[in-house]
């Protein structure tokens, strides 16, 4: 490990550090041989700040997936509290904005695209968890199954062109669950 950096992995396919002593002027460059007599030439990249959702403030972003085209992700907005935001490498735009005045996500909202959609464990309104979906610009609930009390959706999968997750049912025990996008199914 190459000061600044505190940790650099490299496959064929990808490089990724960690540092905390880098800002968005400084630069870097990365030099790789390949095989025994062709090297890769040196490449030099410019950081620039895409967000600051915190203004100035850390912006704790969490989790990241690429969906139609945007990174959206897990961030803190300006008064702490976490919301889904997109960002197509030049504007931020919050997403979501199911619990008004609180989080809408935990710091990990489990993205999943299924559908043309991107569903997440969201915060609704009384702050209990349930599942949600946005196609970029309206965020729907879809669970409901535990009214008034935490649904708790995880562990999302597709299969069979379906979305499947565990979940609390209608007694609060954690149990597999379907969906189509619309109509929640209990499968164990």
């Amino acid at each position: 490990v190459v000061a600044p950096f505190d940790s650099i992995s490299c496959t064929l396919e990808s490089f990724q550090f960690t540092t905390d002593n880098l800002d968005t002027t400084d630069t870097f460059q990365v030099s790789t041989d390949v095989g025994d007599s062709n090297t890769l030439n040196a490449v030099h990249y410019t950081l620039e700040q895409v967000s600051d959702t915190r203004n100035g403030n850390s912006d704790d972003i969490y989790e990241m997936i690429v969906f139609d085209g945007e990174l959206y992700f897990g961030a803190a907005d300006s008064s702490g509290n976490y919301k889904v935001f997109k960002t197509d490498g030049s504007t931020v735009t919050q997403v979501s904005n199911t619990n008004n005045g609180g989080s809408d996500v935990y710091t990990q909202p489990s993205f999943t695209e299924y559908d043309s959609e991107l569903y997440f464990q969201g915060i609704d309104s009384s702050g209990k968890y349930k599942l949600f979906k946005t196609d970029g610009t309206t965020v729907t609930q879809v669970s409901d199954i535990w009214s008034g009390n935490h649904d708790y959706p995880g562990n999302f999968k597709v299969y069979n062109s379906e979305l499947y997750f565990y979940g609390n049912n209608t007694s609060g025990k954690a149990k597999l669950h379907k969906t189509d996008g619309s109509t929640i199914t209990q499968v164990s």
